[in-house]
């Protein structure tokens, strides 16, 4: 399986396009290259509205520009995005507005393997600083939503990120949301997308091989039953636990024969 939140490459953009693609989102930012979004962003850490207006027009800018544009992603990490977009995160933790932003940039950033983009940002705290803005929107689904992607992405960038993700606490973050949202089918199928692209760490397999977890899973699949994605997720994640231990395989299969679920492992 791919990741959900993968993105689809596009065509490279010339540094003109780069620009004219971050220009046209803010008055503030028009005619600024990455580089000076970014210079722009770090400097807006402040409590101040003109601060917090800076930093969603710059996070803005940075969605567009680097959404298919792998010359713009390299630019961006260079120019010490990843420090940045984390910086800028802490700064603003509770403008649910800048989150979302902030977390798809880091899901674009996340699709650019070539430079190691989720270890990049996963070692400058983006997995902590994605957290944190779960706990503090712990009711806002598009915080939620936005915030699980960004987790799938890193996580599934290697054996280090995973671990960051994991040690960040990525795993119960994400368990809340698929609880506390649960008819809400785009959360859903980020959620099981951010579990399933963690859960082979050694951590996460700890916290999921738990009853509460376990019934989670099978109910976000009952509720769904009819979504592909959610199915694929959750049943990964199932035939993943199964494989842990008897006990937890017989308890799987018990709950999944009571929700009539049928399991093709």
């Amino acid at each position: 399986l791919i990741p959900l939140a993968a993105l689809a490459p596009g065509p490279e953009m010339t540094a003109e396009a780069e620009e004219a693609g971050a220009g046209g989102q803010t008055a503030a930012t028009a005619g600024a290259s990455v580089e000076e979004v970014l210079a722009s962003l770090a400097k807006a850490t402040g409590p101040w509205p003109e601060d917090r207006a800076t930093a969603l027009a710059g996070c803005k800018a940075l969605e567009a520009v680097t959404l298919r544009s792998v010359p713009c992603q390299r630019r961006a990490f260079k120019a010490n995005a990843a420090k940045v977009l984390v910086s800028s995160m802490e700064a603003h933790l509770k403008d649910s507005e800048v989150q979302v932003v902030a977390c798809r940039v880091l899901q674009h950033l996340a699709s650019l393997a070539t430079l190691d983009g989720p270890a990049v940002l996963a070692e400058a705290g983006a997995c902590a600083a994605v957290r944190a803005a779960m706990d503090a929107h712990a009711e806002d689904p598009d915080v939620q939503q936005a915030a699980c992607h960004a987790v799938e992405l890193m996580a599934f960038g290697g054996e280090r990120p995973r671990a960051q993700a994991v040690a960040a606490g990525c795993p119960d973050g994400v368990l809340k949301a698929l609880k506390a949202f649960r008819q809400s089918l785009v959360v859903q199928q980020a959620c099981l997308a951010a579990l399933q692209a963690q859960v082979e760490d050694v951590g996460c397999r700890e916290v999921l091989c738990k009853s509460g977890p376990v019934g989670s899973i099978i109910n976000s699949i009952a509720e769904h039953r009819n979504d592909q994605e959610v199915l694929s997720w959750g049943k990964c994640l199932l035939k993943e636990l199964c494989n842990q231990n008897d006990e937890l395989r017989t308890d799987i299969i018990r709950k999944c024969h009571y929700q009539k679920i049928e399991l093709d492992f």
